[in-house]
């Protein structure tokens, strides 16, 4: 397996807590489940711990042993690989601010070469679940995730765990782990967390219809979805049609649909037809799906979300409804991925959420920051609720919801929303909105400044908007005559996201909106003054409860101008193969799917990314690239290339079978496709046992007039040797003069020096520039045991 470096996790934070009391009487009461509490204590350093035991909270109460053969649905997630330099690049999108260089979203080809697990480490978490009895074993397609069902008996073996059945707060019956969940110490620096491993915490959803009560003037009425874009102020700014927003679901989205064309006929202003996209994650709500499943769940929520999307945005290109099947953490985090592997939906609406600390302890926090962070770099933004518990979304203090906290989203507060159908009059806090500052998750540079004194973590909200259900949105909701008003914060979250569309079809690569957001001037936002949410109270200019307000849609596109449509800086390499060369763009700032065209100054051009042209007449050329980015902005770069010839060797891979090599055996040019670098022929030294040599060789001349040279071949050794230290067999590659007389051996490859497929060698033969000489590989069996080197695709190349 290729090694690796992974990053540590982010969210170590203190060492693991030990359980609560609760759970400690249950150790007692248990005796254990699917592992003994004393076998799992008793694991040493062979294990690593990846999630905290889980804290019951008021109302949840044990009853009992968990069954060993209680069906469990595992995510096993890998750390991403080369954290520090995308943390590095995030970072750098804090200059997406007015008057500041762009740092264009990354492609997901690089992500994926640079920052997701290898393919290697992805099978080992695979084969280590299917080895301890994990069924359905499942590799995501960017490699994040591991999904695998079992029971709780295959569970708490493979990570050392134990459970206990949970009634909780709300009379659900749930499952818990008792103790630390530990992963292999194989596997340690691979993966991040292990979710799946308790259900007693979950998230909800945030809709609440409207239970209007004295306290609220007539003033305060709810508004048809269709209404908001003119309250907020989107003037004659463009309706997102060539953008695609997500949104995470949850159970049967058949009546949300259903609910969705009521909602489209009433509304003849709105593109038509449309409709929105499922997309099934785990198997969503079918019967074959994981165990513990409501299809029942919160079609207001569903369709308050994509009413309200599609009207503020005025109506984008796709709304696709990631759907999971349950709102656990691990459901959640697959939903999330889907979201960002896919990376159609630039903008995904999240009106779901759950205490923060539970999200920690069970390592879902880290897993998920990763994932957003993921979308940042790809310039994805995720647009989610703050949640309607106030300042606590937890038990005791202040605690915000998750994953509104996460650094690398955007969270919208709620406000109680005083307005015409056309026209914003004033806004306060709501009491029920969420807001305040994290426990544990880092600061963002792009609210450093912003957040009040004393707030080192990262601070809950970032905007506001309409979230009262006195002042909610009127939507459809299983009628087609009727509609129901609902609130929450499950509603400033989609009219964010419909906000954002618009921003994003007026400049397609702007990326994350988070530094855009505390880059604009205070004029583009309604500054919330006034209310508080039972723990933050606003104030002027930016506060925990409301953040930096709620948006004016057509400032915030006006004075974003130049962001994310700035002209792209355009360089580009090359390498000259003879009168061939082969041309790569390194152009910062072109954006996901830019153009490049390309002229090399001889009459032809080009459209590819990455060219390779050759030049029918050697000389000098000066070839110019230009790049456009998505938003039309473009620029042009130009560099002088010199095709010339090189001396090389004649048929270096083989293919010709001419005279130009010396070969002995003559048996050992091989014609076999499968097992050639590149055509069908390649040279196999050695593979015999005895004292025996073969080679081959052939001369060069190199010219004096060059001033370097280099012999370049491509090597797969393979070897019966057991040894690990002695070199019973070596090849020798030399340089020896016309008459056979040895020069110099240039390298030496021997049994212990065994490949995986071909390697590419390089070696210097500069001293010889200006002579005559011979290109020799001599390979020499001395041990018992067989050793081939396998060599094809041979070149002398001078510049």
């Amino acid at each position: 397996m290729t090694s690796t470096k992974a990053s540590s996790a982010h969210h170590s934070g203190a060492a693991w807590k030990k359980t609560s009391l609760a759970l400690a009487v249950m150790v007692a009461f248990c005796g254990g489940g699917a592992l003994s509490a004393s076998a799992a204590a008793s694991v040493g350093s062979d294990r690593v711990a990846v999630a905290r035991a889980v804290q019951l909270r008021n109302g949840d109460v044990v009853t009992g042993s968990l069954p060993t053969s209680q069906p469990m649905h595992v995510t096993v997630a890998l750390k991403l690989r080369n954290r520090d330099a995308l943390d590095a690049f995030v970072a750098s999108m804090a200059k997406n601010r007015i008057g500041h260089v762009v740092t264009p979203p990354m492609g997901s080809a690089q992500i994926a070469a640079n920052h997701l697990p290898t393919a290697q480490q992805a099978q080992a978490v695979a084969d280590y679940l299917a080895g301890m009895g994990f069924r359905n074993v499942k590799i995501a397609p960017n490699r994040l995730l591991v999904t695998a069902d079992g029971t709780a008996a295959t569970a708490g073996n493979a990570f050392h765990t134990s459970f206990a059945q949970v009634r909780t707060h709300d009379g659900r019956m749930a499952f818990a782990n008792i103790d630390e969940v530990r992963a292999p110490a194989a596997l340690g620096g691979i993966v991040q967390s292990v979710l799946g491993m308790q259900n007693v915490h979950m998230a909800h959803t945030f809709a609440r219809p409207v239970q209007r009560d004295a306290a609220h003037t007539l003033a305060i009425t709810g508004h048809a979805p269709i209404e908001f874009p003119s309250i907020y102020g989107v003037g004659s700014s463009a309706a997102a049609t060539s953008v695609a927003v997500g949104i995470i679901t949850q159970g049967d989205m058949t009546q949300t649909l259903t609910d969705f064309q009521t909602f489209l006929g009433k509304n003849a202003s709105l593109p038509q037809p449309f409709a929105p996209t499922v997309v099934a994650i785990d198997g969503a709500c079918t019967p074959t799906s994981r165990h513990d499943k409501s299809c029942t769940s919160g079609v207001d929520e569903w369709d308050l979300d994509s009413q309200d999307i599609y009207a503020m945005s005025g109506g984008v290109s796709q709304l696709i409804l990631y759907d999971i099947p349950q709102l656990t953490d691990d459901a959640l985090t697959d939903g999330f991925n889907a979201a960002v592997t896919a990376n159609v939906a630039k903008v995904i609406n999240v009106s779901i959420g759950g205490c923060e600390t539970d999200s920690l302890n069970d390592g879902a926090a880290a897993t998920q920051d990763a994932i957003f962070e993921m979308g940042v770099a790809q310039g994805q933004t995720f647009s989610i609720s703050t949640g309607d518990s106030g300042a606590n979304e937890c038990t005791t203090g202040t605690t915000p919801s998750w994953p509104a906290a996460s650094q690398y989203v955007v969270a919208a507060a709620g406000t109680t929303l005083n307005a015409s159908t056309t026209t914003w009059s004033s806004e306060t806090v709501w009491s029920g909105s969420g807001g305040s500052p994290s426990k544990f998750e880092p600061q963002p540079t792009w609210q450093a400044g912003f957040v009040p004194a004393g707030v080192t973590t990262r601070d809950v909200a970032d905007i506001a908007f309409d979230a009262d259900p006195n002042s909610g949105s009127k939507v459809y909701v299983n009628s087609t005559t009727t509609t129901t008003q609902i609130g929450g914060t499950s509603l400033s979250a989609p009219l964010f996201a419909g906000t954002w569309a618009r921003v994003l079809q007026q400049y397609p690569t702007i990326g994350f909106a988070a530094p855009v957001i505390y880059s604009l001037p205070a004029a583009d936002f309604h500054d919330i003054t006034s209310g508080n949410n039972g723990g933050e109270t606003a104030g002027v200019g930016y506060d925990s409860a409301s953040g930096r307000g709620s948006m004016i849609v057509a400032a915030v596109i006006a004075d974003s101008v130049g962001l994310g449509n700035q002209s792209p800086v355009v360089s580009f390499s090359w390498v000259r193969t003879g009168q061939t060369i082969a041309f790569t763009d390194t152009s910062t700032d072109e954006g996901a799917g830019a153009t490049h065209s390309w002229n090399f100054a001889d009459g032809t051009t080009s459209t590819a990314a990455n060219p390779t042209h050759s030049y029918a007449v050697a000389g000098t050329y000066f070839v110019k690239e230009t790049v456009t980015n998505p938003g039309g902005a473009s620029a042009t770069k130009g560099y002088t290339v010199k095709p010339a010839p090189i001396q090389e060797l004649k048929d270096g891979g083989f293919e010709a079978g001419s005279t130009a090599w010396t070969i002995s055996p003559t048996t050992a040019r091989t014609n076999d496709s499968s097992q050639a670098h590149a055509g069908s022929w390649y040279v196999a030294l050695g593979g015999v046992t005895g004292e025996k040599t073969h080679h081959i060789q052939q001369g060069v001349t190199l010219p004096a007039s060059a001033a370097s040279a280099t012999l370049s071949f491509y090597v797969d050794i393979t070897t019966a040797e057991t040894t690990t230290t002695a070199a019973n067999d070596v090849l020798s590659v030399q340089v020896t003069d016309t008459s056979g007389n040895l020069l110099a051996t240039l390298a030496t490859y021997s049994n212990l020096d065994a490949t995986d497929g071909y390697a590419l060698k390089s070696l210097d033969m500069t001293p010889y520039v200006g002579q005559t000489v011979r290109v020799k590989f001599l390979a020499t069996n001395n041990g018992s045991l067989p050793t081939t080197w396998a060599i094809d695709d041979v070149s002398v190349a001078v510049p």
